[in-house]
């Protein structure tokens, strides 16, 4: 299963002095935020040496540094007053399979319950992403906030993929996790039992055994994504349209069995996967030795040893297979594919294309065009250049997906939107610009700075430029508005000096002059700036 992790049960999952269960009589309290010991008690040390603190949860003097990563137990606990020990909790361990899960094709009967230990020798941190709970979390949606709650010595990390399934959420709970470092993928830094992820850097629990190598949730319901036992319970218990099935309250038989609806665990008899008892990662698992990187495919066997599927479901049209790290000496790309980190943020293997050799003379309504942009690439991809290489130049960019659905033909840099559609997409690359100090949406055009053209050519339009929002990663670049004043702007964006020689329209300002008539700047040049009316 290469660097998939697979979804664990976690019902018995006990958090101590974070989720307030377990044994935790020796804190409570806060000071600032910190979690502090109660009546005078003490918090154990790994070597059994205790910290002094005050009866009455005052000043506890010079706080040890967190141990977050380091094994702990309820009773034992850490070594500082501000973290908690995630444990397994009520019930042993936790696993794959069982009765109401069964593993179809396991050796040993479908029924067979894979003991998968949750956070082996449990684990020290600051925060856990507990449902419903703010308090002393790390939030994936606020650098920030994350850097504040998790500190110099973890890394806020999505550990139940929140981020993804809710992307609209302005808190999305992380955990501060033990950060690590990937130099090869035979060896870690981390302590047994954990893996170093690959592109997150954090220690986390790992395999422990093969049997979990070769276990995977595969589609045999039918219905588009994958379906887990909790996933169904719960449309059954709320009779309601879900993921596994209609839901229909007039049709009688739409709930009556929809609990057994999910996608079945599946052993794979072929594998010869195995867990490395170092780095506790998955090696060995079936592939296919012609793959290379961006090929099409439907599971990871169909791509190069080490390589994962991008499925469909997950954005990639049609499937695209790809090694994660590419970058690692022992893990180069295999066949035709092509290393790239811009575009995917990680260095990641995908099929090689030629960005640019467009004729700077041709109408703009003819670079959406599917030929011109997609250079090599197969249908619902793109040309992404990789920050290096001239127009037309081989393998200067990687073949990514890509949107081209809107009828929009000139250049609109600043134009209102509520969607994608509504923007001019040069190369595929227009979108729509939402969120905080977008009120109205502001089409823009990402990566404008690739070599699209042989020749000169603005790639933003007229009245438009393309700025470089970060030196070092010249892929980076946005199309923005340019401005002589905020009268010019849609209401609510200021007329900002961007460059040297101009200025755009964009959120906030850094005086009173960049914004409309009747409007005044306020916290000028602070990061909440904003033209508000007199």
């Amino acid at each position: 299963m290469a660097f998939r992790r697979l979804s664990v049960a976690l019902l018995s999952l006990c958090v101590s002095a974070i989720s307030g269960c377990g044994d935790d009589d020796d804190r409570c309290g806060e000071d600032d935020g910190i979690l502090l010991p109660c009546d005078g008690g003490v918090i154990v040390f790994p070597d059994g040496g205790p910290i002094p603190t005050e009866p009455d949860g005052g000043d506890i003097g010079v706080r040890p540094l967190p141990s977050v990563g380091e094994p702990c137990t309820p009773e034992r606990g850490c070594r500082s007053a501000i973290e908690g020990c995630v444990h397994p909790g009520l019930r042993e361990g936790s696993g794959l399979g069982g009765a109401g899960d069964p593993i179809e094709g396991h050796p040993e009967g479908e029924d067979t319950f894979v003991s998968v230990p949750f956070f082996p020798g449990g684990y020290c941190t600051t925060s856990y992403p507990e449902e419903g709970v703010t308090a002393h979390q790390c939030n994936l949606r606020d650098p920030d906030q994350a850097a504040t709650v998790c500190g110099h010595f973890s890394r806020c990390t999505d550990l139940f993929g929140l981020d993804t399934a809710s992307e609209t959420a302005d808190f999305v709970p992380g955990l501060c996790a033990e950060p690590c470092s990937v130099t090869s993928l035979s060896e870690s830094d981390c302590r047994e039992g954990y893996d170093c992820l690959p592109v997150e850097e954090v220690c986390l629990p790992g395999c422990q055994a093969d049997d979990e190598c070769r276990i995977a949730r595969e589609e045999t319901n039918g219905i588009a994504g994958l379906q887990t036992p909790a996933d169904c319970e719960a449309d059954a218990a709320a009779c309601t349209p879900g993921d596994c099935g209609d839901g229909d309250p007039e049709d009688p038989d739409a709930c009556s069995d929809p609990a057994t609806n999910f996608d079945r665990l599946v052993y794979d008899t072929t594998s010869e996967a195995v867990c490395d008892p170092v780095t506790a990662r998955c090696t060995g698992g079936p592939s296919t030795s012609s793959a290379s990187g961006g090929d099409a495919c439907t599971e990871d066997r169909d791509c190069e040893a080490g390589g994962i599927c991008l499925t469909d479901a997950e954005g990639w049209p049609g499937g695209s297979c790809t090694k994660v790290r590419c970058d690692l000496e022992d893990n180069p790309c295999a066949n035709e594919g092509v290393c790239q980190e811009p575009g995917l943020g990680f260095p990641g293997c995908l099929q090689g294309c030629a960005v640019g050799g467009v004729d700077p003379d041709s109408e703009p309504g003819t670079w959406v065009a599917e030929g011109s942009a997609r250079s090599t690439c197969r249908e619902g991809y793109g040309c992404f250049w990789g920050g290096e290489g001239a127009a037309g130049e081989v393998d200067n960019g990687v073949c990514l997906p890509v949107d081209y659905e809107t009828a929009v033909s000139t250049p609109n840099v600043g134009a209102t939107c509520a969607s994608d559609a509504d923007c001019f997409s040069p190369f595929a690359q227009g979108f729509c610009i939402e969120g905080e100090g977008f009120d109205s949406g502001y089409c823009s055009v990402r990566n404008c700075a690739a070599p699209w053209f042989t020749g000169e050519t603005n790639v933003c339009g007229a009245g438009a430029e393309c700025v470089a929002f970060d030196p070092m990663d010249p892929t980076f670049a946005l199309c923005v508005q340019t401005c002589e004043a905020a009268d010019e702007c849609t209401a609510g964006l200021g007329c900002l000096q961007f460059t040297e020689e101009s200025k755009a329209c964009w959120p906030g300002c850094a005086e009173d002059g960049d914004c409309r008539a009747g409007e005044t700047c306020r916290s000028p040049g602070e990061a909440d700036s904003a033209c508000v009316s007199e």
